[in-house]
């Protein structure tokens, strides 16, 4: 295991203590135990620095469609989210566009949105590849 869901908690305590509304918007692709895994410590996270935190969560079905993403995430933000965990990609797109704030994952995306991505859990499969090549 890669514990992946560490990052996923500590940018979720960033997340917390960046929401001004309390409401955090959440797309996934699909609720499998390691997505789960990852959106459950996020909000555990969240929960750390903002214990009144509400979160709006959907899975759009799919790895890979940013165009899905992008409008679920803008109905979040619509609904009031002001900040929105970017498990997929299109989320980042949607914040950028409606000016609120974006957590990353698995990709460092700051670069591309500098005003917007506030933070990305990343995490490295390398040692355990390395290892199990030993």
């Amino acid at each position: 295991d890669n514990y992946i869901q560490d990052a996923s908690y500590l940018s979720g305590i960033i997340a917390g203590a960046m929401t001004k509304s309390g409401s955090i918007g959440m797309v996934g692709g699909f609720p499998i135990p390691e997505v789960n895994r990852l959106m459950n410590a996020f909000m555990a996270g969240v929960r750390e620095t903002r214990a009144d935190a509400a979160f709006q969560i959907s899975f759009i079905g799919s790895w890979f469609d940013p165009p899905k993403a992008k409008e679920t995430a803008f109905a979040m933000i619509d609904a009031g989210a002001d900040v929105m965990y970017a498990e997929r990609f299109g989320v980042s797109d949607a914040a950028k566009e409606r000016g609120v704030l974006a957590v990353g994952n698995v990709i460092d995306t700051q670069a591309d949105y500098p005003d917007t991505v506030v933070a990305s859990a990343l995490w490295h499969f390398e040692p355990t590849f390395n290892a199990a090549l030993a």
